[in-house]
């Protein structure tokens, strides 16, 4: 039987003569009702749902991420990147670019150097190239 079901709880409540209290039949409806014989259990089930989907979705970090100074963060940060483009199109054709590209690698350039270039001629946001190169000097840095 479904739990909130009227006959699930109320049944046995019901079975009671309520003749010899001496109740008045509205107090004893409200007394006899789901909600009377187990409180607010809607509530109290959504929080727990809502509680676990939170520790499935953000883990360990769930205090931090509902920060409101962190969900402010969030917010700003959604607002200000959401129309930036990250990577455009092409300079120039894809036939010079590969040009340039390859002459490079003959001219024996670093490898830094020519991501570098490729990136400026595929016009990669600034932001990317520099979190790029820092990620890249640090793993060089660890694999040393």
């Amino acid at each position: 039987m479904r739990i909130g079901g009227e006959d699930a709880f109320a049944a046995a409540l019901r079975a009671i003569d309520n003749e010899h209290l001496d109740m008045d039949d509205d107090l004893w409806e409200d007394l006899t009702s789901v909600d009377a014989v187990l409180g607010e259990w809607h509530a109290t089930a959504n929080w727990a749902r809502l509680n676990r989907e939170l520790d499935e979705k953000y883990g360990p970090f769930r205090d931090i991420v509902l920060h409101p100074y962190c969900q402010w963060l969030i917010r700003l940060a959604d607002e200000e990147l959401r129309d930036l483009d990250w990577i455009g199109g092409p300079i120039t054709g894809l036939t010079t670019i590969a040009v340039v590209g390859f002459t490079l690698y003959r001219a024996k350039i670093s490898t830094v150097w020519m991501a570098l270039v490729m990136a400026f001629l595929f016009q990669v946001h600034p932001i990317l190239i520099v979190t790029g190169f820092g990620a890249f000097a640090v793993w060089r840095d660890r694999a040393r």
